[in-house]
């Protein structure tokens, strides 16, 4: 009887014991599962920083083409500016503004600098949505362009199909001694005696094409 009770409380221990391991058992097997969970969440995270960050540096180096391919069609804006210049704005009809009878900010050509509407980086606030300014569509874009003789403005200088040596305090210009260009002058300068005479302008171009892509280019010419 004694060997029984004591065999009793050994298989009592036992079952103690094995319920004791099952426990412990399914309590890693929790812990386990909540550690996958969050390895899975910080690699979801990381997968979608990861495809964030590929849509985002396609995007730039998207917009940079459009920039690009902007200042090209700026060029063919220039290009059609000065034959503006040798076309309509003819050095005979030059002292006005154009077309006949605009107001600025309206005008495509302007017989003076605008200096009084131009923002902090020097870029004339024209109305690019005027009827005056005619805009051309090429490949997606639109380019349009805006000239201003650089004389000071205010005088109303008339300088004719000639430009004179005493036209040089009152508009910038460049000089030619020998065939050769020299540097552009400063409104208030005198040239050298017996220097030919350019005037100076500025041709301002703007493009517009696809996700809002906005160039604006400035170039200096002179005749």
């Amino acid at each position: 009887m004694h060997d029984l009770n004591r065999y009793g409380q050994m298989n009592y221990v036992k079952r103690a014991r094995m319920y004791s391991n099952g426990a412990s058992y399914m309590h890693q097997r929790g812990v386990s599962l909540f550690v996958a969970l969050i390895a899975l969440v910080v690699m979801t995270l990381a997968g979608l920083a990861l495809v964030r960050s590929i849509d985002t540096a396609t995007l730039v180096a998207g917009n940079l083409a459009f920039k690009e391919a902007a200042v090209s069609i700026a060029d063919r804006g220039t290009e059609a500016a000065v034959n503006y210049l040798t076309g309509t704005a003819t050095l005979a009809n030059t002292d006005a503004n154009l077309p006949a009878g605009c107001n600025p900010p309206d005008c495509q050509y302007y017989h003076e600098g605008q200096s009084s509407i131009e923002n902090t980086k020097g870029v004339p606030a024209f109305n690019w949505g005027s009827t005056n300014i005619p805009s051309v569509e090429v490949s997606g874009y639109k380019y349009q362009f805006v000239i201003e003789r650089l004389c000071k403005q205010g005088e109303n200088r008339v300088i004719g199909p000639v430009a004179r040596e005493e036209d040089a305090p009152h508009c910038f210009s460049n000089t030619r001694e020998g065939g050769n260009s020299n540097q552009i002058s400063s409104a208030g300068s005198a040239p050298p005696l017996g220097a030919e005479l350019e005037i100076v302008y500025r041709v301002t171009t703007k493009v517009s094409g696809p996700r809002n892509t906005e160039t604006i280019i400035q170039t200096l010419l002179s005749r």
